[in-house]
């Protein structure tokens, strides 16, 4: 079974980064992921 993971961050001290990372050492292809820590 595949997995699918979602990362988003929202605030400037949140890590996208980090979120990918945890997301992928559970098995999950990460497929989007979205940075609005920057206003826009």
């Amino acid at each position: 079974m595949t997995v699918y993971g979602y990362a988003r961050v929202s605030t400037a001290g949140q890590s996208l980064n980090e979120q990918k990372d945890t997301l992928k050492g559970s098995g999950a292809k990460l497929k989007l992921s979205v940075d609005h820590s920057d206003g826009v």
